[in-house]
């Protein structure tokens, strides 16, 4: 499964904000990636990797650059959920209200008639990942969501409590997230002994110590 993400990630270089989105938030699921906003919506913190900071950086560039050329053409902004839309009619045409991962053609709303701009597609973003799995040469079964399990495989392996994995993936109920614990077939001789950690410490304090040159007695 590691093996695949790596592989998927070095296939993916150069491709559009698909990438970038997949890359950015691993532990959300693509639906949530693909329909981030600069605000809104119920708040769920997972971290950014420092070095996918300037990515970020550069998509959301990209993006005001989309949302600019849309306000100047006079185009309907992106939608919102009904409920702020009728109570905020001219919001959705805010570049706080825009998505990070704009589609890059406009659409047609099929109950309005506005034309917007909506997010990327979920199948956009599904075709992306197929073609970087096999220029990366990887035949075994890979989808975008295969990343989220790595994510969580690898935080579980780093010795992550189970509970700040489920709060990380966002898994309402502990047992979900417990489907996980099953790759981790550790036996005891991997597994490192608390008082190991505890001697190690407290020989490296008595080490740095002994360097210390004390002044000679009298």
């Amino acid at each position: 499964m590691s093996w695949c993400a790596r592989s998927a990630s070095r296939g993916c270089r150069g491709c559009t904000a698909c990438w970038r989105n997949c890359c950015t938030a691993p532990a959300l699921r693509i639906s949530e990636a693909l329909q981030l906003r600069r605000k809104g919506g119920k708040d769920r913190v997972v971290m950014l990797p420092d070095c996918l900071w300037s990515a970020l950086q550069a998509q959301l560039h990209q993006a005001h650059e989309l949302w600019q050329a849309d306000a100047q053409a006079g185009n309907g902004g992106v939608h919102l959920p009904d409920e702020l839309e009728r109570k905020y009619p001219r919001a959705g045409l805010s570049w706080a209200w825009f998505w990070v991962f704009p589609q890059a053609g406009l659409s047609v709303c099929p109950r309005s008639g506005v034309v917007r701009r909506d997010h990327l597609f979920d199948q956009t973003f599904q075709r992306a990942f197929k073609r970087a799995v096999a220029q990366a040469g990887f035949t075994g079964p890979a989808t975008p969501h295969t990343l989220r399990h790595a994510f969580a495989t690898h935080l579980l392996q780093a010795g992550t409590d189970i509970r700040t994995v489920q709060s990380l993936l966002g898994h309402g109920d502990v047992s979900t997230t417990m489907i996980y614990t099953h790759v981790l077939k550790l036996e005891a001789g991997t597994v490192r002994s608390p008082l190991d950690a505890i001697a190690q410490r407290l020989g490296q304090r008595h080490a740095s110590e002994s360097d210390i040159r004390w002044p000679a007695a009298d």
